[in-house]
């Protein structure tokens, strides 16, 4: 059997496309590196719109495009119903949040908790908010090894449930 390589040309190509990405980065850096809000808030000259989709887009990964028509296709709509719901927030983000904070001149939720409350409530805050994206990076690979275990290997659902998430959790926390 032939080994099959990566090739010249595959490399000359992913060469040229990592030194083009480079290069779109350290040109948007360069314009928009004059201070802080430029850089964050484009100075202001994002429509509420294009930030509202930009929101959305915060929301999306390659497991929403998996999952939520896979859902649907196994049993119902139900699922798919959280993933659209965010159509129907992003008018009020456009409306209400956006022009909110603007006014305010606040880059994020958090630096408004800081003004309007404290410095410890912005701490508080953004742990949680830290807390629940480690526990939600936990739930998916602990969801993985589910389906694998359950559909592949026939182990019960406690030996799945019980046993492999302290070893996700200390998986996770190391930062692998």
């Amino acid at each position: 059997m032939s080994k099959v390589g990566f090739g010249v040309l595959n490399w000359v190509v992913l060469g040229a496309y990592l030194l083009a990405m480079l290069g779109v980065g350290a040109y948007f850096t360069r314009k928009a590196s004059k201070n802080t809000d430029s850089f964050f808030k484009a100075e202001g000259h994002i429509p509420a719109w294009a930030a509202g989709f930009s929101i959305y887009a915060t929301t999306l990964s390659a497991i929403t495009f998996m999952s939520t028509p896979e859902q649907a296709f196994l049993s119902d709509w139900a699922y798919a119903i959280g993933s659209f719901s965010i159509l129907i927030i992003i008018p009020i983000l456009v409306k209400f949040y956006i022009p909110f904070f603007r006014k305010l001149k606040v880059t994020t939720a958090y630096e408004y908790l800081e003004e309007r409350f404290s410095p410890v409530m912005r701490a508080i805050s953004s742990l949680l908010f830290v807390l629940y994206h480690i526990s939600r990076v936990a739930h998916c690979h602990l969801f993985t090894d589910y389906c694998y275990y359950i559909g592949f290997k026939h182990q019960s659902n406690s030996n799945c449930l019980c046993c492999r998430w302290p070893l996700h959790s200390l998986y996770i926390l190391r930062g692998d």
